[in-house]
């Protein structure tokens, strides 16, 4: 039993922070070049028909630096190791495109880490929002995830933040039917489901220009940090309850807290 959950749930916690990350590395602005402080809107976002080459460094670090106005960041060493292209489309007849009716756009990537899956995205005039992702596993069926997360607010510039939390989202469920105990006293486990909740809290916390391989350009930077909350639920007797100290034991906790951070120019 320990084996069969801990499987399900690397598939499923795996698939969703991957992809969240992506998306993160793949929104991209059209090349401003002024110098001064700037405001992204939605019409500055990649739309339905763009390709992005993402090049990626693993080996090269930088400092971020410290908050505030006209900042300059020197990235010119960045090397590519790593190259993908990231396709945005309409999300109409995509796989699993009916689970997510409020998408009007999607993405998906040749990038060799991510498994067969599309991001699907709302976005309007005051937000960027990812608001679920399908897949394609190996016996050819769809699987999708409710997976709401905010990415950035429009209009953006120097001192705009904002701060969103969404819950109940079901990463992962499973029938098990499964009598921990055998004949013992804990009831059948009907079923088990991993539920998170999550907050963002994002600022736009300086600007100025970073200087890249591909040339200097203004920007604005976003501190951003994710907190997701992830909780274990079986069903007995009918009834979802947190997990009991009896599957505790199998190794899986209840209750875990993980919190990321990230800067984005």
């Amino acid at each position: 039993m320990k084996s069969k959950i801990h499987e399900h749930l690397k598939k499923s916690i795996t698939r969703v922070s991957k992809k969240s990350l992506l998306f993160l590395a793949t929104v991209c602005v059209t090349e401003i070049t002024a110098n001064a402080q700037i405001t992204i809107n939605s019409s500055d976002i990649v739309g339905s028909g763009y390709s992005l080459l993402i090049a990626k460094d693993t080996v090269n670090t930088h400092n971020a630096g410290v908050a505030g106005s006209n900042k300059t960041w020197d990235f010119s060493t960045l090397a590519e190791h790593t190259v993908s292209t990231s396709n945005f489309m309409s999300p109409s007849g995509l796989p699993g495109t009916s689970a997510f009716p409020t998408a009007n756009l999607a993405f998906t990537s040749d990038d060799p880490d991510q498994d067969s899956s599309y991001i699907f995205i709302l976005k309007s005039t005051s937000m960027l929002q990812v608001v679920g992702i399908s897949a394609i596993i190996g016996n050819g069926d769809t699987t999708t995830t409710d997976y709401i997360i905010d990415i950035v607010s429009f209009p953006s510039s120097m001192g705009t933040t904002f701060t969103s939390t969404n819950g109940g989202m079901v990463l992962f469920k499973d029938t098990f039917n499964i009598d921990p105990d055998d004949a013992g006293p804990h009831p059948v486990v009907d079923s088990i489901k991993l539920v998170r909740e999550s907050m963002v809290v994002s600022e736009i916390d300086a600007w100025g220009t970073v200087t890249t391989p591909l040339g200097a350009f203004s920007v604005l930077r976003q501190d951003k940090s994710e907190t997701n909350t992830d909780t274990m639920f079986m069903k007995t007797n009918g009834t979802w309850k947190i997990i009991s100290p009896e599957l505790a034991g199998f190794g899986i906790d209840s209750v875990t807290v993980s919190t990321s951070y990230s800067m984005d120019w």
